[in-house]
């Protein structure tokens, strides 16, 4: 299973494009702001080749990829946006999130 593949197993195991509010990245995870974070399927993503681990942590869903995570980004945006229009700040955002804590609030 190549990596394309696994980035749409990722969105899958998210629940689906309509629960990502924003994704992003850093050194060496992939950062979902998701709507409903339980309904995560964390197992699954853990067993995906590839991906060394995830988390949840400050309101946010994370997936340790490693240091090639910003190709993983770009296929997974690549995936959400059919015109493969990736911004600039690394940043894709899909619509605003239904909640949101006051201190992930604040980190934006």
């Amino acid at each position: 299973m190549g990596r394309t593949e696994v980035c749409q197993l990722i969105i899958k195991l998210v629940c689906g494009q309509d629960n990502i509010n924003k994704v992003c990245h850093c050194m060496t995870r992939l950062r979902f702001d998701l709507i409903d974070d339980s309904k995560v399927e964390w197992q699954k993503i853990k067993q995906l080749p590839g991906v060394l681990g995830a988390q949840n942590q400050s309101d946010q869903v994370q997936i340790i990829i490693g240091p090639q995570v910003n190709a993983w980004y770009q296929d997974i945006v690549n995936k959400m946006t059919p015109e493969n229009n990736a911004t600039s700040d690394t940043t894709a955002a899909i619509k605003p999130k239904a909640r949101k804590r006051l201190i992930s609030q604040f980190m934006d």
